[in-house]
């Protein structure tokens, strides 16, 4: 006769089942936090590989333009101004557009911008929403003010920063893990922090409007 089965040992106790709960909740606390941060590495690896290329695409159509910064948008509502601030043209070539030949992308109308003007961090974070829309690029080109006849020689003068504006809440800047920060790319090629702080200290704090500080010469 075949042996009886015991039920006895047919299912876990009740402690049993805790334990395993337990176990399942401490790999979960433990786990969420590190691949939340490995997520949030590989997404700022994104946006600085993205600034790099178009830092890159800048320096290029540079040389083509006798060694001055091209005139060019950041979007499709603005255009750049002259030493007064006053508007000088909104015909000037959107960025995606003039870039295009140097990034190997398509050369799309304002609404249709390719990834690397986007920051998966910005699309992570969710805020500001309006930045969420598929029409705004994340990253802002310096050179508005007198566009053309800006050299920008020195090499820690800066060229591309991310999108942000003096009156923006703390928590609305790109970067959160080490306190509110943005980022900034020089003419040199370096990809730097700027903090919150920083950042409303140059550009007069949030009682101003003037989001195009750096093309006054400011250097990092």
């Amino acid at each position: 006769m075949p042996p009886e089965f015991n039920k006895s040992h047919a299912a876990f106790t009740l402690i049993e089942l805790l334990t395993v709960i337990a176990v399942i909740g401490l790999l979960a606390a433990i786990l969420i936090p590190v691949l939340s941060g490995v997520r949030q590495r590989a997404n700022e690896s994104v946006a600085i590989s993205n600034m790099r290329q178009i830092h890159s695409a800048l320096l290029l159509k540079r040389n083509e333009s006798g060694g001055r910064f091209p005139a060019i948008r950041n979007y499709d509502w603005d255009g750049p101004t002259n030493v007064e601030g006053e508007l000088v043209a909104a015909e000037y070539p959107f960025m995606q557009g003039a870039l295009a030949p140097y990034l190997e992308i398509v050369d799309g109308e304002d609404d249709t911008v390719d990834e690397i003007f986007r920051n998966p961090v910005v699309l992570a974070n969710g805020q500001p929403e309006w930045l969420q829309a598929p029409e705004h690029t994340h990253f802002r080109y310096n050179v508005q003010t007198a566009p053309g006849s800006i050299p920008l020689d020195d090499g820690q003068a800066i060229v591309l920063f991310d999108v942000v504006w003096p009156d923006w809440p703390e928590q609305d800047f790109p970067y959160q893990s080490n306190g509110p920060s943005m980022k900034i790319v020089t003419v040199g090629g370096a990809v730097e922090s700027l903090s919150y702080e920083e950042y409303m200290q140059r550009s007069g704090g949030a009682e101003s409007t003037d989001s195009d500080f750096f093309a006054r010469g400011w250097t990092r």
